[in-house]
């Protein structure tokens, strides 16, 4: 009797044994099943973003030669067809899956506005400094709230920065000596200006708050030229035409022509017109005045029709995974890829 109760007693143990070593077994099994699901459904929704990437490259080549210009009622910046189809929101690869890629820019969250794709001629180029540049980011962090000797401190600071020649303080270089390669680099300009300003404590607070202002609005890539079919009424009125009454001689033209230039290009691409030419004087009627005609013309030597860079966002969807690709693309032939970060 006593050997059955030990022969039993064994038995139950080894049951237990056998069924915890069965829970260990279903449960590896399980996340394995698990991880392999999602590192598919991961995989699955990176090459659908690259799919988004690989549209948006399709569409940028297809306009490249189809107009002398580009604008924002195009196909890559409004992401609809000529019926007024969308070609880049929630595209499915498979019919019922449940995979999806959009291509969408947020260039406004103030205002919560989107583009398809935006082309980074729009912006003001960090790197192009010329004596219209130099104007060019003068306005620019005026319009972040800086005061204008903070604002022509750090202007001088951003020059010594990417100037390729040798920058010594106190024997010892300090700055990068070259361009920057891509718009974050400001953040750290931003945070070496503050640091003798605020304290390195506060330093990188203040730099993140002046950048949010402007991120917006500034690139590196390109030729510092602006399209002025794309341009933003925050960069044509606060900086580009501030630079330009800046740069023409004192006296030679008041800030109400010049905002009436402004206003004029306005007006025009609200009512549906494109600038196919940089006859803008043309364009904007015969009621100018011989001082803004001289502007007008100095304003031709620093804006465009067309442009060259473009950002692509694209957001890939399986399941409940998405994985974002943010990339930068040059319209050259061939396309060139300036840019790629996924997220």
């Amino acid at each position: 009797m006593c050997k059955k109760a030990q022969v039993l007693i064994i038995s139950l143990w080894i049951l237990v044994i056998l069924t915890i070593l069965a829970i260990s077994i279903s449960h590896r099994v399980s996340m394995a099943l698990y991880l392999s699901k999602y590192q598919r459904g991961r995989l699955k929704a990176i090459y659908l973003a690259k799919a988004g990437v690989n549209r948006a490259i399709i569409e940028l080549e297809k306009d490249k030669d189809a107009n002398t210009y580009d604008s924002l009622t195009e196909t890559w910046s409004s992401g609809n067809d000529a019926i007024g189809k969308s070609l880049f929101e929630n595209v499915e690869i498979e019919a019922g899956a449940g995979e999806t890629f959009t291509v969408k820019y947020l260039y406004h969250k103030e205002n919560n506005e989107y583009l398809c794709m935006a082309d980074e001629e729009r912006k003001i180029n960090l790197n192009k400094l010329d004596d219209f540049g130099k104007k060019q980011l003068a306005a620019l962090f005026l319009f972040a709230g800086l005061g204008e000797a903070e604002a022509v401190e750090l202007e001088n600071i951003i020059l010594a920065w990417i100037d390729p020649g040798p920058e010594t303080e106190a024997g010892r270089e300090i700055f990068k000596n070259g361009p920057l390669k891509t718009p974050e680099e400001l953040l750290l300009i931003l945070e070496y200006f503050y640091a003798s300003k605020v304290g390195l404590d506060k330093a990188s607070e203040r730099a993140q708050e002046v950048y949010s202002k402007i991120k917006d609005l500034i690139t590196v890539y390109g030729d510092g030229r602006i399209n002025i079919n794309t341009v933003s009424g925050e960069v044509l009125n606060n900086i580009l035409m501030r630079a330009l009454f800046n740069v023409l001689p004192a006296g030679s033209i008041s800030v109400g022509q010049i905002n009436d230039i402004s206003q004029g290009i306005i007006s025009f691409r609200n009512g549906g017109g494109v600038f196919d030419t940089l006859d803008i004087e043309n364009k904007l009627g015969t009621n100018l005045t011989p001082e803004q005609h001289n502007a007008i013309v100095e304003l031709n030597n620093h804006i465009a029709i067309k442009s060259n860079n473009f950002t692509i966002e694209s957001t890939g969807r399986a399941g409940n995974i998405t994985k974002k690709i943010i990339t930068i693309v040059e319209r050259a032939d061939p396309i060139k890829i300036v840019y790629w970060h996924e997220d």
